[in-house]
């Protein structure tokens, strides 16, 4: 049974978070040479106790499945407008039947909703499965992000 809750990162943490983001960002990251994997639980903590950093578990029989988590303020250009950007969005393989996917960008966003955001946003890698879902959810692209490695 799929489940999503919110979830203090520490919790994640011990319910194996480090190692479903290893598996992100083995399948997903570019210039993994060059950007090692090394999550920064510190600031993530610094983040969740300032109110800005929000995590969601998926939960698949009660093991750790996936996660969504969150940047939510309001935002620099927009004072009046709570935004809530997506820092990282994972459905284990195992898990991806069905609508795992969906249940976790509705079930989160519909609990950030009434934390007052009024805009999402998602980063979305090239050909991956999330555009398709974010599309379906009524998403748009709105802005190309460019990136390099510096010299």
């Amino acid at each position: 049974m799929l489940r999503v809750e919110p979830e203090t990162l520490d919790r994640m943490i011990e319910d194996g978070l480090e190692a479903l983001m290893f598996a992100h960002w083995s399948e997903c990251s570019i210039d993994r040479e060059a950007v090692p994997f090394d999550p920064d639980w510190n600031q993530g903590r610094t983040l969740e106790t300032c109110g800005i950093l929000k995590s969601f578990a998926l939960r698949d029989d009660g093991d750790l499945a996936g996660y969504a988590i969150f940047e939510v303020s309001n935002h620099l250009h927009f004072k009046t407008t709570k935004y809530a950007f997506n820092s990282a969005i994972y459905v284990r393989p195992e898990s991806r039947r069905g609508n795992a996917g969906v249940k976790l960008i509705v079930e989160s966003e519909k609990r950030l909703k009434l934390q007052g955001v009024k805009k999402f946003v998602y980063l979305a890698p090239n050909d991956s499965a999330l555009n398709d879902l974010l599309r379906k959810d009524g998403y748009r692209p709105s802005e190309i992000y460019y990136t390099k490695l510096a010299g």
